[in-house]
Order: structure tokens, then sequence, then C-alpha cells
């Protein structure tokens, strides 16, 4: 029997910068701490981004700084100043431009100021004693071009600093980037100048009169990554698939094979379709296979998946950065279920005092409720038990993400809310929990607390449903879950 292992292709990702590193994966690392995609473009524009293992993955204005103050400080240094002086470096260039052709060699401070008027010769011996101490000559040349660099670079930090916190990039001037840092330190600015217009060209973003937003395509691409960034396979492990949103893995099952007819997808058995052509041609060579021969496989109906994603954001959820974990699995589970499990179906409700549908491309921003603490479990099941009414045919299921318990419900269609929990909260989430048992709704819950009274009533809620409980950290949520909703297909096949 044949063993074939699949590893990662090399090479950059298509789109990517020609660094081979791509923007959105950078973008991807800022995006979840913001409210929106603009905010998270500038963020990635001032600050850059370093990767897991610390290298700089997007450079930013700050990092475009810090490269113009070291060279600075260096020029500033070489010139035996500590601090920029203004007043000395016009005096530099007025005695270079008081000088005759040609006389300003190094060590020619002396001789050259016989050619200068006598109010200049205070200012020729200063310059003399600054620049030829210890032992190190520095011509007045020299001097001349470090003082017009201390210039520029000062120039340039000014108007990369305003740039930063918030005036306009047009004000920077490129070949003033390119004199005082270099070609590489210009495409770096370029490319956090055109960031945004990179985004929209590539059809990864569109812009509104008002506001910067993702495509479908870009967020897909988007969660993509944040699959990969939890997966992470070694390159040596075994069935590891190349890194392709576009390579669909979904299993099928086989009930049999039947003759070939025109229209059929070509699931060719190879084995059945020869036996056929020898049985009709007796096996005389050669061989030549007709249409009539071939057999293709019979695939049964698969049964497919609805899920419906709880996610809590009620004010604790910003501790331990639990809801930025929440939001990343919640949106890699929509990667891979669009990309490998193209018929299955999902959506997300967030809830907190209160519960809602969100849209897809809201996840990435969603911030924690900063004002409502509660936590409203039963209107979070009954949210997510309306959309699964609607997924006729499929296996049924949903993910709770949170940290508490319920604390909130609904009486007469006015908020109650009691910490710690009121009874009947108690007593109204565990009849959403038994509904969702009557619809054979599974249930898994990811649970961030070890608090004993928690723990207890999230196991009698798992006990009640026939669900799954995991205790764990938010750095172990995307592992964690998406091998759950992977078990549960395997299972349910």
């Amino acid at each position: 029997m044949k063993t074939y292992t699949y590893q990662p292709g090399s090479g950059p990702i298509p789109g990517a910068d020609s660094d081979g590193t791509d923007p959105l994966d950078a973008l991807a690392k800022v995006i979840f701490r913001h409210d929106s995609l603009d905010t998270a473009v500038k963020e990635l524009q001032r600050r850059g981004v370093k990767g897991d293992d610390g290298s700089k993955i997007f450079v930013g204005l700050k990092d475009l700084l810090e490269q113009v103050k070291q060279k600075k400080k260096a020029a500033l240094h070489d010139l035996n100043l500590d601090a920029m002086d203004m007043g000395l470096l016009e005096k530099i260039s007025e005695f270079a431009e008081a000088l005759p052709y040609g006389s300003d060699a190094r060590g020619a401070f002396r001789k050259s100021s016989s050619h200068l008027p006598e109010t200049m010769l205070p200012l020729a011996q200063y310059l003399d004693d600054r620049f030829n101490r210890d032992g190190q000559k520095l011509s007045l040349r020299e001097a001349q071009l470090l003082s017009g660099t201390v210039k520029d670079l000062d120039r340039l930090e000014k108007t990369l600093h305003s740039a930063r916190w918030g005036s306009s990039f047009e004000a920077v001037d490129d070949s003033l980037i390119e004199k005082a840092l270099g070609s590489d330190a210009l495409a770096k600015w370029q490319a956090i100048k055109n960031l945004p217009s990179m985004l929209v060209e590539r059809g990864l973003a569109s812009q509104s009169r008002t506001q910067l937003m993702f495509t479908p395509a870009g967020l897909q691409k988007t969660a993509w990554g944040m699959l990969r960034e939890i997966v992470k396979p070694g390159r040596n492990e075994k069935l590891c698939r190349r890194a392709s949103a576009g390579l669909n893995t979904e299993p099928y099952l086989i009930a049999g094979t039947r003759p070939y007819r025109f229209g059929d997808l070509l699931q060719i058995d190879t084995s059945g379709s020869l036996m056929n052509t020898l049985k009709r041609t007796g096996g005389s060579p050669p061989l030549r296979m007709a249409e009539e021969d071939l057999a293709v496989y019979e695939k049964e109906p698969v049964l497919r998946t609805a899920t419906v994603v709880l996610l809590d954001l009620s004010k604790s959820m910003k501790y331990e950065n639990r809801y930025v974990a929440a939001k990343k699995v919640a949106l890699a589970l929509i990667g891979l279920i669009r990309s490998r499990y193209v018929k299955d179906r999902i959506a997300v409700v967030g809830f907190s005092t209160s519960a809602r549908l969100i849209p897809e491309h809201e996840i990435p921003f969603l911030p924690w409720d900063e004002d409502n603490p509660y936590t409203n479990f039963e209107e979070a099941f009954a949210i997510g038990q309306h959309v699964l009414a609607r997924m006729k045919g499929y296996r049924r299921q949903m993910f709770l993400i949170t940290d508490g318990e319920p604390t909130a419900h609904r009486e007469a269609g006015q908020l109650f809310f009691q910490f710690p929990p009121h009874p009947e909260t108690l007593r109204r989430t565990m009849a959403a929990v038994d509904a969702l048992t009557r619809q054979k709704i599974g249930l898994s819950i990811f649970l961030f607390s070890q608090e004993q009274e928690r723990v207890g009533f999230m196991h009698e809620m798992a006990r009640r449903s026939s669900g799954r409980i995991f205790h764990l950290h938010p750095a172990d949520l995307g592992r964690c879950m998406l091998m759950d909703y992977l078990d549960k297909k395997q299972r349910w096949y």
C-alpha cells in the first residue's frame, strides 16, 4: 500500500510582497484589537507589527522614525555634538562658502583662515578645535556634508512624526527618504503609504466615502490565515495538506459503482472500467476502451453540518485576551467551512446582557461590552435555535464560548440581571438547554473559568444536553474547537 505525505508548499503566497510577506498576514495581527478596518490599517501604518519569532513582518512609521533618529545621532556624534545645534550647522555652511575653491582639504583650517575676513577668524579657530581633536581629523568639506545630512534628517524626522500622528502622508518627501535612508527605506515607506490603496487594488477591501471595509475575498483570505495560524502543521507531519484555500478535502461515502451516464462527474472506477473492456473485447490486444465500459462511483449523500457559534462579549472577556481568541477561532472556523466544507453552514451570535446575530464582516472588529457585564445565555440559545430551525436536513450544533455563568434573562420583555445568578435565571437557562436537546441540537461548551460554581453549572448543562465541555486557556481555544468540529464530522459520517 502506498502512503502519500503532503507538505506545505515553499515560496511566497500569491499576491504577497517581494520579501515573501503578505500585508494581510501583518494586518491579521492587529485587526482583532480594533473596531474597524480603517483604525487597524492606521495602526499598522503607525507601528508596524512583529511576527511570532520577533522579526518585523511589516515596517511602520515608528520603525522609520527610529532609523532616522539613530542615523541623526550618529551624524551629530561625528560632528562632536550631543544634540541638534542649528546655529553651529549654519556656521559650518557659512564658513565653507567663504573659503576659496579647493581649500577644504583635511587639516587646512589655519591655512584657509588667511583668506577669511578677520571677523571669521574666531569661527575658523572654533571649527578647527572641534573637528581636529583627540587625533581625529575631519575636513571642512566632510563637516559641511555631515551638517547637511543632519539638517535633512531633522526635517525628515519632523515630517514623519507629523504623518505618524495624523498629518497627510503627502507632506513627506519621497526623494528625501531615499537620499537620507536609502532605496530600501523608500520601498518600506511606499508600502506604508500605499497600504489602503493596495488592499483595494487587490480586491481585498473596498473604500466607501466614509470608511475602508473588507470585501468577501479579503475576509475569506483573513479567515484562512487565522486557520493556518491556529493549525500550524509541521513540515513532516503525515497527511499535512498544502496551505491552499482552494483545496476541498470533504470526504464522501461510496455505495458502489454503476455505468457512466453523460453528465456524471468523472469519479471513474478504473479497475471496474478495465474489467468491462476485457469482458467486451475478450482481452485481445490492443485494448480499446469505449464509453459503454466506463463505470463511476455511486456516492451516497453526505450529511451536512449547521453550526452556530455563541460568543460571550461580556466585560470579563477582555481579560487574558479571551475575546480576541474567541473572534479568531470563529473566523478560522468560517475559513475552514468556506474552503473545505462548502455545503456546511455557520452563523455567529454575540451576547452579553442581550444577544444578536453577527454579520461575518463584523467579527474581527467586535468589541467586548464595556457597559454590560452580564450574560444572557437564554437569549443567545433562543437566537441560535431560531437560526438552526431553518437548516432542514443538517446535523445541527452550537459552540458556546464563555468565561462565566448566566446572569440575565427577560421577563415579559424586560431585562432582568443579577450577580450572583438569580435562581430564575438559572432555571430559564436550563430550560433553553432542554429545548436544544429536544430539537437534537448538539452543544459543546468552551469554558475559560475554573471557579467551582461556574464549572458545576456548566457541567450540568453539558450533562442535560449530552454535550461536551472543555476547560481551557484562551491560547488553546483554536485547536480545541476546530478539532471538536472535525471530530464530530468524522463521527457523524
